[in-house]
């Protein structure tokens, strides 16, 4: 409890009517359920559930009467929105059937994406041992490749990890992934 506050203290929050609370609300927050139920419905999470369904569900419909003043995106808005957020969403706009992305396909989607061996090494070294064991093998065999040879002249110091040569930073990551494919 703040007993006395200065001329120049700053609240953080502020106390609202839930009937207005919805505003405050992202279309992530609102869609991610939807899908998630819907995943649920039809078998899991890699099935693909159709937009239309996203669309008509009650909460969506809500959400765009709420905060949009009723102004429902039409299917491209919806691929625009889906290809911003592609490290979420996987979108077949030729058949309107999305996907929430698990986990496990989005950490392996950074692997695929990273351009260095650096890049590789800071993400192994980030990835807790569960997450990595969870990763498909075409993954991890790209995870070594990358790691096979570390380049000359990488700044991985600032990493944390105990021994500070960039050398023994690229071995730590090659054991880690060695030890998830033991």
């Amino acid at each position: 409890m703040i007993s006395a506050m200065g001329q120049f203290a700053t609240i953080d929050f502020m106390l609202v009517d839930f009937s207005v609370s919805q505003q405050f609300k992202t279309l992530d927050e609102v869609m991610v359920r939807v899908v998630r139920d819907l995943h649920r419905a039809v078998g899991g999470h890699q099935v693909p559930v159709q937009l239309t369904q996203v669309c008509q569900d009650k909460r969506m419909l809500n959400y765009f009467q709420s905060v949009l003043g009723g102004a429902i995106w039409d299917y491209t808005d919806f691929a625009m929105y889906f290809h911003a957020h592609d490290e979420r969403w996987e979108y077949d706009p030729s058949t309107q059937r999305l996907r929430l992305r698990s986990p496990q396909d989005r950490q392996a989607r950074f692997f695929r994406r990273a351009k260095k061996p650096d890049e590789v090494a800071r993400l192994v070294l980030k990835t807790d041992n569960k997450m990595l064991q969870q990763l498909g093998v075409d993954t991890l065999q790209l995870v070594l490749r990358m790691l096979a040879k570390p380049p000359v002249g990488t700044a991985l110091a600032s990493l944390g990890v105990a021994c500070g040569a960039e050398e023994q930073v690229f071995k730590n990551a090659q054991l880690k992934t060695l030890m998830v494919l033991r």
